[in-house]
């Protein structure tokens, strides 16, 4: 209608706000969770801490005790940080160094004061879980270098049988966000 009306464009500016979720093996087992649903959640008091343990609301995913946030900016800080403050113990792996994560120093910084373990320069290779379907950890492998294409595509060159698993019971992928269009025809 509006072209009808004469206007020549439409800016839909409503912000990234959609969480993604990295095409690995194992993505959609249980106790795999987006980043933006969960400070969602966590912003919305569905995750209360009663005694030692976590209670979610109905509606929101279980937290489990061992979180792995996958990423290195800014939301993926905010998240580790999130799930510290809810009594989990929290670790944080990225594909950069720690000199070289896009997440502001002083972040990082705040992050190790509160007890987050970093495992930089990681590559994510697939979610392992167990007969049940539930996480249980990360299988990655060290990083030596990275570079993006002229078309955007990542290459990644890694450290040949350095593969290894960091265990945890609950992965948070905080590897970017895009725009969330679904509401458009």
């Amino acid at each position: 209608d509006l072209f009808e009306a004469g206007y020549s464009a439409v800016l839909i500016a409503v912000g990234a706000h959609e969480g993604i979720r990295l095409p690995i093996p194992g993505a959609n087992l249980d106790g795999v969770l987006i980043n933006t649903r969960f400070l969602r959640d966590v912003r919305l008091g569905k995750y209360q801490v009663i005694g030692h343990s976590i209670q979610n609301h109905a509606d929101a995913p279980p937290l489990g005790k061992h979180i792995l946030v996958l990423g290195g900016g800014n939301v993926a800080i905010d998240v580790a940080r999130s799930a510290v403050r809810l009594g989990c113990q929290v670790s944080m792996a990225c594909l950069e160094s720690q000199d070289n994560m896009p997440a502001h120093p002083w972040e990082v910084e705040a992050a190790q004061a509160e007890g987050i373990a970093l495992y930089p320069q990681r590559s994510f290779e697939r979610i392992h879980g167990d007969p049940n379907g539930h996480v249980t950890g990360v299988e990655c492998m060290n990083v030596s270098s990275f570079s993006f294409d002229e078309t955007g595509h990542l290459n990644v060159e890694k450290v040949s049988s350095s593969n290894h698993i960091l265990p945890c019971d609950t992965v948070i992928f905080s590897v970017g966000q895009r725009a969330g269009l679904a509401f458009i025809p």
